[in-house]
Order: C-alpha cells, then sequence, then structure tokens
C-alpha cells in the first residue's frame, strides 16, 4: 500500500495535475478546479484568524488587547473555542474534504452567535460576521453551479 506524499512539492504538483486534467476534461473540471481554490483561499484567512484569535489570547493584538486572564468569561470561551476551532477549519477547508466543509459552518454559526448573543461585547465584529456570510454565500453559488453543471466523463 502506497501512501500519497504531502510535502509542499507533492500538493503543488498534484495541483498542477489537477489543473491539467480540468484544461482537457472541461468546465465542470475547471470548476470543481476554482472551487477548490477558492476553499484554500478562505482556508487562509482562517488560518489569519486564528492567528489572530491566539494574538489576543496572549495580549498581543496591536488594539490593546487584554490578557487571557484579565477577560470576561464569555469571551475567554469564545477565545478558547476560536483557537482551537479555526485551525482545524483552515485545515479542513485547505484539504478541501468535506469535513472540513461542516466544520467551516459550524464555525461560522459559532462567530455569528458570538457576535449577537453577547451584544457589544468585545468579541461583536460585525464586519467579520458580513465576510462569513458573504463567503459561505460564494461557496454555496460554485457548489450549485457544480451540481448544475456535473462532470460528463
Amino acid at each position: 500500500m502506497s501512501q500519497k506524499s504531502t510535502s509542499p512539492q507533492a500538493i503543488f504538483q498534484d495541483q498542477a495535475i489537477h489543473l491539467s486534467k480540468a484544461k482537457s476534461t472541461g468546465a465542470a473540471a475547471r470548476l470543481e478546479w476554482v472551487t477548490h481554490a477558492y476553499l484554500r483561499i478562505i482556508s487562509l484567512t482562517f488560518l489569519a484568524l486564528a492567528v489572530w484569535v491566539w494574538a489576543s489570547a496572549v495580549g498581543f493584538e496591536g488594539s490593546g488587547s487584554v490578557a487571557f486572564s484579565s477577560m470576561e468569561r464569555a469571551q475567554q470561551i469564545y477565545t478558547v473555542v476560536g483557537a482551537v476551532l479555526f485551525p482545524v477549519v483552515s485545515v479542513g477547508l485547505w484539504s478541501t474534504l468535506s469535513w472540513g466543509r461542516v466544520v467551516w459552518v459550524i464555525a461560522i454559526l459559532l462567530q455569528i452567535a458570538g457576535s449577537f448573543l453577547y451584544g457589544e461585547a468585545p468579541m461583536r465584529n460585525d464586519a467579520l460576521v458580513f465576510f462569513h456570510l458573504v463567503a459561505l454565500a460564494l461557496y454555496l453559488l460554485l457548489a450549485g453551479a457544480r451540481l448544475i453543471r456535473p462532470n460528463k466523463r
């Protein structure tokens, strides 16, 4: 049984092969490639979000964030959940596996709940909620387009 290499070179080579297949098999494969590329871009944004959450947890955020021990209980819970969940979302979306998309939706729902359940709490970020909703809507459009235009092999 051979194992697939996970080195960066192998990943990019796999994507290059995938792209060349997309060119040869038509629009459906190109749409799949665009969807995977989109998921990886969202993955990078979740990685950045995870770094931001960790920075705020240790007090390194540039906006004068307080250290974790000085946060209110609700903000501590939100920070811990985000610090664990956001890197998992990043890995799941980067791998383009279905579990990554499920965890992504869970993270979006938790982000929205954290923003609106605690009113003016420090974790409220309307711009981030808007970004999540737009990103999810765009993904649903891409996924819907893939269903409408099935791969004819």
